[in-house]
């Protein structure tokens, strides 16, 4: 990179890291709320009438929904990640939602719940149960669903009658709608300032990690992996780890916020705006990165 180029990259980069560095990212309106919807399967792999249910009521009535359903990660995780198995990737998807719902519908729906009823995740999750098991003292009612119970003040298990059939018949699941909306409501404000270590990749995945990398991507157009990578270790340091970054991209990938064919291919923001502000002017950092990016071309 010639001096030229190299102050050009500083330059735009330098806005994002002082943001980061002194807290002063915030929200942009439009922020996505992120959905964690485990449940069933039908018959042809798609989700059960119960989850479909669900999900198209999130997507119309709470702003900004995005709803995650986990079988669609699982190829991206495996491809991108050295752990293979289901239960850490639904952490990594536990941790970057807001609530995690489960429909009590099938065998797997209830080793679900075991897993994530861990007193570390237990305060994001709602639970849909058959009415049928209200008051039966089974485990499932006497431990993991009193521990939601206990965590909270509000009502998190709901409960109807549900179709005893296959899995694939049509009931009334509608009937927990009201509650769930109470549960899910749009939070009043959205502007606080974001501190640096809620958005440093090389800590704990979460949403707010993930929509970072998402913004670094944004502003720099299109960038190769081991390009962002050196720019996430410009913002929070060169002595970190970031290994999240590639289950991160794994997200958004899945999400539809961003490209990425293969290793060897540029990585693209797919969206027409970032997440966060991180100055007066933003579009001041992309021309930044276009110009660097236009005169490392020029010198290919």
């Amino acid at each position: 990179m010639s001096k030229i180029t190299d102050s050009t990259y500083y330059r735009a980069i330098s806005p994002i890291k002082n943001a980061v560095n002194k807290g002063r990212v915030i929200p942009l309106g439009g922020t996505p709320r992120l959905f964690f919807l485990c449940g069933a399967n039908g018959h042809d792999g798609n989700v059960s009438y119960r989850r479909k249910q669900v999900h198209d009521f999130l997507l119309k009535n709470v702003e900004n929904a995005q709803v995650i359903i986990a079988e669609k990660f699982f190829d991206e995780y495996r491809r991108n990640s050295r752990e293979k198995n289901a239960l850490d990737f639904e952490h990594v998807l536990t941790k970057v939602s807001e609530k995690v719902i489960i429909i009590m519908e099938s065998p797997s729906a209830i080793c679900e719940l075991g897993a994530f009823a861990h007193h570390e995740l237990r305060h994001k999750l709602i639970v849909i149960n058959d009415s049928s098991f209200k008051d039966s003292p089974s485990f499932i009612n006497t431990g993991p669903l009193e521990a939601v119970r206990e965590c909270s003040d509000e009502n998190r298990v709901l409960w109807y009658k549900m179709y005893h059939g296959d899995v694939e018949g049509k009931d009334g699941v509608a009937a927990v709608f009201h509650d769930l909306n109470s549960l899910v409501e749009n939070p009043s404000v959205a502007s606080k300032r974001i501190p640096c270590e809620d958005l440093d990749p090389s800590n704990e995945i979460t949403a707010k990690t993930a929509l970072f990398v998402h913004d670094l991507i944004f502003m720099m157009r299109e960038v190769k992996y081991k390009s962002l990578i050196n720019a996430v270790k410009i913002v929070f340091g060169e002595s970190k780890k970031y290994d999240n970054v590639k289950k991160i991209l794994t997200i958004l990938i899945s999400l539809g916020f961003i490209a990425y064919e293969d290793r060897f291919s540029k990585i693209k923001s797919v969206r027409g705006k970032a997440f966060f502000r991180y100055s007066d002017d933003d579009g001041v950092m992309r021309k930044g990165f276009f110009l660097d990016g236009l005169k490392q071309r020029m010198r290919a």
